[in-house]
């Protein structure tokens, strides 16, 4: 569908003839009013003329699809009621296996420092029982900011977990994708799709995360709400 609005087609809009009108009106009260100030007239104008083409390209931007499609997903605020299940991976071997095995789904790779209060523990009871490596959003990082962040991922609006699979990898443990991605920072998330990386997020920046995950799934031609 062809998603040109009325005035690109060479239609009449009132919109941007109105604009011009109030511009022009306003140039010549600023005129007279200035007392052949140039300092006053020029900022004048410009402010006039910034919030005039801000306006207009608010016009525009409410007549497009883009714009459809962000008050679309702002208004499905609340997560899936099932949640969404985080793996935590010891090092980057592990990580392409599990990028392998979800390479046509939406991976969210969240890189951290590599700090664990019970890594010992964990990996030993893991031994024993022969249990997988997937945890909830409760897993005990060390770092605070990253503990934070992993803690309120079942708050956010990721999309459909059914297309969405989120894993905890160590940064000192991953040296290969820390070089290949130029991660500095942690946390660092890295948005996969196809096993392509589309999106990063530097950072605990849990909004930038839901929106892009949301734009990732929705440009991959994904379903982004959930059924349940």
């Amino acid at each position: 569908m062809n998603q040109f609005t009325s005035c690109e087609r060479g239609h009449f809009n009132p919109s941007l003839y109105l604009h011009i009108i109030f511009f022009f009106i306003f140039s010549l009260v600023f005129l007279i009013s200035s007392k052949g100030s140039p300092l006053i007239l020029s900022d004048s104008l410009f402010s006039f003329l910034a919030l005039s083409v801000a306006g207009y390209l608010a016009d525009m931007l409410r007549r497009t699809g883009l714009n459809r499609f962000i008050t679309k997903i702002m208004k499905v605020s609340k997560p899936p009621t099932s949640g969404y299940e985080i793996s935590e991976l010891p090092n980057e071997g592990v990580l392409r296996e599990f990028m392998q095995f979800y390479k046509t789904k939406g991976v969210l790779v969240m890189v951290h420092s590599g700090e664990s209060e019970t890594q010992a523990p964990k990996a030993a009871s893991q031994k024993q029982s022969g249990s997988s490596s997937e945890t909830t959003a409760n897993t005990l990082v060390k770092d605070p900011i990253m503990r934070s962040f992993v803690s309120s991922i079942n708050a956010l609006n990721l999309g459909n977990p059914d297309e969405v699979k989120l894993a905890l990898v160590p940064g000192p443990e991953a040296p290969r994708l820390v070089d290949a991605y130029n991660i500095i920072t942690y946390p660092t998330t890295l948005m996969f799709l196809d096993g392509r990386c589309v999106y990063r997020v530097v950072g605990a920046r849990t909004n930038e995360l839901s929106i892009k995950s949301l734009f990732m799934l929705r440009n991959g031609g994904r379903n982004i709400f959930s059924h349940t």
